[in-house]
Parts: C-alpha cells; structure tokens; sequence
C-alpha cells in the first residue's frame, strides 16, 4: 500500500511566495517520509488553487527532491494547445530524470472553461482529440493531426521523455460510467466520493482490466482528508476549522457567480451524497482519518479494506494549515503511519 501528497494549493494568507515555498518544503518532507507522489490540482479563479499553471510549480519541485514523483492531477486538457503541453511534459519528465506523473482530465467545473471561452458541451471531444495528439505527439518524430478543434502537419517532434513510451498516465472520475474505459486504457486513476461509491468504483475497475495482475502495476487511488498529531485532541482541534476553510474554498466560485454547486457523486443506491458538512461527520462517514497516529492507521485501515483501493493521496496543506505544520504532520505520518503499511509490516 502506498501514499501520496494531493495539493489543491489553496489560498492560506496574502504571501503569494510563502504559499509556494510551503509547497517546495511539504514536497522534501513527503519524500524524506517516503511517499510515492506529490500530486498538483488545477483550477482557475478561485482562492481553491493558486496554482492555474501547475507545471510552473512541478518544475520547482523537479528541481528541489530526487526521488518522489509529481506531477499534475490534473492538466484541464481543453485548456491546452496539446503541442505545447507535449513539450512541457517532455522537458518536466528530462529534467527530473523519469519522475513526472501525466494527469488528464476536461474539466468539472463550467465557470472556470467559461473563463477560456470554451462550451463545457464541447469539452469532452477537445479532450478526446488532445488526448490523441498528446499521445502521438509524446511518441514519434513528428505530429500530423486533423481534426475539428486541432489541425497540425508535420510538425517536427525534437523532445522526449525519459519514460518510454510515456510517463505513467492517470486519469481521476467519480463517474461508475468511465471507470471501464480507464481500466480498458490502463491508466492509474482516483476515485471520488462516498465509500460505497468508491468501493463500486474500484471493483468496476478490477472487473474491468484485461490482465488482473494489472491492478497490482497500475494505481487505484482514493482521495481523503488525513490530519495526524500527537494526540486525537490535538488533530481534532486543527481539522475542524481547517477542513470548514476548505469547503468555503471549494464552493467559493458558485457562491460568487449565484451558482449552486455541483452535487456530489451518487452512491451505489443512486442517492445524491453531498460532501460532509464538518469534520466529525467526515470522520464518522469514511471521508477522513484524523487524530493520533495510532488513531489514523485504524482509520485508514479501515477504509482501504472497505474500498478495496491501493493507493490513498491525502492534502496536509488543506486550506489555512500552514506549511510548518503540514510538515510535521507529513514527518509524523511518515515515521508512525506509513510502517503500518508496508509490505512486510
């Protein structure tokens, strides 16, 4: 079982550099701790990620570890010239020496395509024709590519990545109805939501891999909020506001704009189950693991075996927590939770 870092780099105070260079410290720690990857959101105009061009920060990241993974999670596709994006991939994956991770997604909210004068009705086939240049582009010399929202013709490839024929490539749903395309792609992949969803969503994806022994190579992640400190008090204490910041983070953008926002993944019964409303309810209902070490190791026992995932990311710089304390909070997780874990544990 393994662990990774998810930052939707929110706005935690006015020092723009400090919120960056928080990044850069929780990136060291994560990797001294051993964690797998540091996974960077993308979002637009909202205090929920001040990081709208995510390979700015990786390359910063690249630079400042050497063995962690990173990479975004994930790049909005209909945002991007494919060409461009090829090359930044390709210059991120050199300049780490085979570490960066490929997110890909089209985009969930429909305020922040509408800042890029996109039709989220048209989202998905941008996405599906960047996906296939991206991927032509990332494997051969040269891109030629016809279609309704791209054209190119001949256009000589010069870079490459490390990782041949591609870095690993994830693509995060909430959606029962894609995971088989997923699976069919061999893709990593986060699932979203309530934990009966979660568990329909990883067992869609076993079911669904040509070769079972895939979902030992591949990753089929959950994200949950995870806080450790010393004691349940302690951790308690800081989550509860922290994790009320986030959601005012999170809805921020329809609150604004007058917009309700967007329901929650359904459950397996098809009911609308909305994202907890406080803390203790989010403990209590499987979206969280908060308290002691010992306290969170039985919690994330528990929902890795109720949901059948094996890979959990967790975000120790939610919100307002500042970067001293999500350090020692990943050094912690590091030194008392993630031995539960290992192999021959």
């Amino acid at each position: 079982m393994e662990f990774g870092v998810f930052d939707h780099v929110e706005r935690s105070g006015p020092d723009l550099a400090k919120i960056y260079a928080d990044r850069l410290a929780v990136a060291r720690a994560a990797e001294d701790a051993g964690f797998y990857c540091f996974h960077v959101a993308e979002h637009q105009g909202t205090p929920l990620s001040l990081a709208p061009s995510p390979n700015v920060l990786l390359s910063a990241i690249a630079q400042c570890t050497k063995r962690i993974r990173f990479g975004a999670l994930c790049y909005i596709l209909p945002l991007y010239d494919p060409l461009r994006l090829i090359n930044e991939i390709c210059m991120l994956d050199q300049m780490s020496g085979g570490r960066l991770q490929i997110g890909i997604g089209r985009g969930v909210s429909p305020i922040e395509m509408g800042f890029f004068g996109i039709d989220p009705a048209s989202s998905r086939e941008i996405f599906q024709e960047d996906l296939e240049i991206i991927l032509q582009g990332l494997t051969s010399s040269s891109l030629t590519y016809a279609g309704e929202h791209h054209r190119y013709a001949e256009v000589p490839i010069e870079l490459s990545p490390v990782q041949l024929p591609t870095p690993p490539i994830w693509y995060p749903t909430s959606s029962v109805a894609s995971v088989p395309w997923v699976a069919e792609q061999r893709f990593n992949t986060v699932f979203l939501g309530a934990p009966a969803h979660v568990t329909e969503q990883v067992k869609a994806y076993q079911d669904s891999l040509a070769d079972p022994d895939d979902f030992g190579r591949l990753k089929a992640g959950i994200l949950r909020y995870v806080f450790v400190a010393e004691t349940d008090a302690e951790a308690m204490k800081h989550a509860a506001p922290t994790y009320h910041a986030h959601l005012e983070n999170l809805h921020h953008l329809g609150k604004v704009r007058g917009i309700r926002a967007r329901a929650a993944v359904p459950d397996t019964a098809g009911a609308r189950e909305g994202n907890p409303e406080n803390i203790a309810d989010a403990v209590n209902r499987g979206w969280a693991a908060v308290g002691s070490p010992e306290t969170v190791t039985e919690q994330l026992q528990a929902m890795i075996a109720d949901t059948g995932c094996n890979y959990l990311i967790f975000n120790p710089l939610l919100a307002d927590t500042g970067g001293e304390r999500a350090v020692a909070a990943v050094e912690l997780f590091g030194e008392a939770v993630l031995p539960q874990f290992a192999a021959d544990h």
